[in-house]
């Protein structure tokens, strides 16, 4: 079994990822809870993206809205320079974020800083490009799926989204360990640059 898994179902397709998210709502396995967890964390994240007049559901919608804009904003030029050359209007802009997602682990390594880096891009991506109304909801859902689908197992197996909430603690002084976790990101954005770049 790899880091990643290989299945593709509910990721190209907006309307059965639609279908599949009221599929496990009742399950209570710990990779169950996580890509409950992860579709919360998206459409929180995405949906207040900029906005700061939004108390968060929980601790963990708190830790990735900070991280996503700490993140977001270092890498500003980057996150607009790639959502720029994104060409959304394809036959299917899920498979294209999905193809540029996939690119942040190529090299089969997943951490907290690249799970990071999938949520601002998404929430770069759909509050950039959002003109439609729903779009901003679409790519939440879709990356919540993303994220649920393809990083779960690894989520759970490092501790699931508390071990992210302690990672990136909510104290003054979160510097030094936030950015020893999204220094790896850096390697991500490189890939997600490059694969932009040449779409």
């Amino acid at each position: 079994m790899g880091l990643l898994p290989t299945t593709t179902k509910g990721l190209n397709d907006i309307k059965s990822v639609a279908e599949d998210s009221t599929q496990t709502k009742g399950s209570g396995s710990p990779l169950d809870v996580v890509r409950r967890e992860a579709e919360v964390i998206a459409e929180d994240v995405i949906i207040n993206f900029g906005r700061d007049d939004r108390k968060p559901p929980n601790k963990f919608c708190k830790t990735m809205r900070r991280t996503v804009k700490e993140l977001s904003s270092r890498h500003d030029i980057a996150f607009k320079g790639m959502v720029n050359k994104l060409n959304l209007e394809s036959n299917n802009p899920f498979q294209t974020f999905n193809n540029v997602a996939d690119e942040i682990y190529d090299d089969g390594q997943i951490n907290w800083g690249r799970i990071v880096a999938v949520y601002a891009f998404a929430a770069r991506l759909a509050n950039d490009k959002g003109t439609n109304t729903d779009f901003p909801k679409k790519i939440a859902l879709f990356v919540g799926k993303y994220v649920g689908n393809k990083l779960g197992q690894w989520i759970v197996d490092n501790g699931g989204w508390e071990a992210f909430a302690s990672y990136f603690p909510d104290q003054g002084d979160i510097e030094d360990t936030m950015w020893k976790g999204l220094l790896f990101t850096a390697v991500g954005l490189g890939a997600l640059a490059s694969v932009v770049a040449i779409r």
